[in-house]
């Protein structure tokens, strides 16, 4: 017959002495939309990845068919890239979109600010043009949660030089 000793019995980890060494899991980490593209989706079709998956490639179409308006309509692919449904897109989808409407945006700015800025202070037309451009900020402040935080930086930029051209 074996005998255990208490001690034995405490360091071969059934006693659970020893328990606090363990590591422990982690637990389930979130499958990212870009790993679910990648890898594609588990257990079926019908499984919870695989209507993840359709909602995800759904919300890309979406994306892509207001990018292709976005020099016209910029409001619509921003209210695209804000809606609830196109939550969980792919990192490159989202950046790709941001990217197109940041540049639709700073381009009306930035032609704005270069009309206002080459006018001579004292034509008659430069109040027109710096109003058209304040006009265009204004109007460019509410695409600021679409267009990424370095592009945000070109906008406070641009409000900053404005304030310049209607000072002088």
């Amino acid at each position: 017959m074996a005998t255990l000793l208490v001690a034995q019995l405490g360091e071969s980890g059934l006693s659970g002495a020893s328990a606090h060494h363990r590591e422990r899991p982690k637990g389930v980490q979130a499958l990212t939309a870009d790993a679910l593209l990648a890898k594609g989706p588990i257990g079926g079709p019908n499984g919870p990845q695989g209507r993840r998956h359709r909602r995800i490639l759904a919300g890309h179409r979406r994306i892509e068919d207001a990018m292709l308006s976005a020099d016209t309509k910029p409001d619509l692919l921003h209210k695209a890239l804000m809606a609830k449904e196109n939550s969980d897109l792919s990192s490159f989808c989202k950046s790709e979109a941001q990217s197109r409407l940041a540049t639709v945006v700073l381009d009306r700015v930035r032609r704005s600010f270069l009309c206002a800025s080459v006018a001579h202070p004292r034509d008659p037309d430069r109040r027109a043009r710096v109003r058209q451009l304040v006009d265009d900020l204004d109007w460019a402040d509410k695409f600021k949660s679409s267009i990424g935080e370095d592009k945000v930086k070109h906008l406070v930029e641009f409000n900053a030089d404005s304030e310049a051209l209607t000072i002088s």
